[in-house]
């Protein structure tokens, strides 16, 4: 297989230079400016305070990076797994953190204290949870284009096909969370929205960073080796139905806790439709294998 990183640098150094401009173009940590609102922890059980979720926040995020660089390895092999991963929180970081200071990715915003640690303005856990919802729709995306759960076909057209169809998987996911996180005090947004309080840009930035980081994933992962799953033991080819399961976990969640109940019933459909059949496309590719 012909390898070419050249664009690996090039992105790289494109997306720190967009940084830096948002560095002096942005107005600072918004904390810093507002103030931190009170936290209303809405629609959170009563058992769930606000220390809770403030200091447990990093430890579980630490975890959700741990599990998906353990599924990743597990499921393609060392390098492919890093490199990939490595991309996802590289991408995410940079993006978020211009995004919070200049309002241009995702509409004017800023996350609370209650989600503990932050790098730069960038909780650790926003970071992070990028990261497993991007690993969960490239996986879901590539049972429905590939039939497999690891991409296979790495044609520009597939590429870009899949970054965009996987960026609109990646959008439902925050059709549920954004209301959900914003009405229990996890983020702000400064005007508003028509959508449960949250602007339509917010979903233009989600569709847009998907398309760049699901892009990043295909051409990256065309230069390394994969494993192939046909050939790998039954535990491996079990365990990549795992990335997919979180996210209907998440469904679940945002279908009963949320803060209008129309949210619920769009999360029904929204989230509900990919799950399901990408859950049914990982059932045929599995008895496929093992027939």
């Amino acid at each position: 297989m012909k390898k070419n990183r050249l664009w690996i640098p090039a992105f790289v150094v494109v997306s720190i230079i967009i940084w830096v401009i948002g560095l002096f173009m942005g107005n600072g940590d918004p904390i810093d400016i507002y103030g931190d609102p009170a936290v209303q922890n809405a629609h959170m059980p009563a058992f769930i305070t606000y220390n809770l979720v403030h200091y447990g926040a990093p430890v579980i995020s630490a975890l959700v990076v741990a599990f998906v660089v353990g599924i990743a390895w597990l499921t393609m092999g060392k390098k492919p797994a890093l490199s990939m991963i490595a991309f996802a929180l590289f991408i995410a970081f940079i993006y978020e953190d211009m995004g919070i200071r200049t309002g241009w990715v995702f509409g004017p915003y800023y996350h609370t204290t209650l989600e503990g640690v932050k790098i730069g303005t960038v909780p650790l856990v926003v970071v992070c949870l990028w990261t497993f919802v991007i690993y969960a729709a490239w996986t879901m995306i590539n049972l429905f284009l590939d039939g497999t759960p690891v991409q296979s076909n790495f044609s520009v057209s597939r590429n870009i096909f899949g970054a965009v169809t996987g960026a609109m998987v990646l959008t439902t996911f925050d059709l549920g969370a954004d209301p959900f996180f914003v009405s229990n005090g996890w983020w702000v947004w400064f005007k508003g929205g028509v959508y449960a309080g949250v602007p339509i840009h917010n979903y233009v930035g989600w569709m847009a960073l998907g398309i760049v980081t699901l892009l990043v994933h295909s051409f990256d992962l065309k230069q390394h080796e994969v494993l192939d799953l046909t050939t790998a033991p039954k535990w491996k080819q079990i365990l990549t139905v795992v990335p997919i399961l979180p996210y209907g976990l998440f469904w679940i969640l945002f279908m009963i806790a949320n803060p209008e109940g129309y949210i619920g019933l769009i999360v029904f459909f929204v989230m509900g439709i990919p799950f399901v059949l990408s859950l049914k496309r990982w059932f045929d590719w599995y008895k496929a294998i093992r027939a």
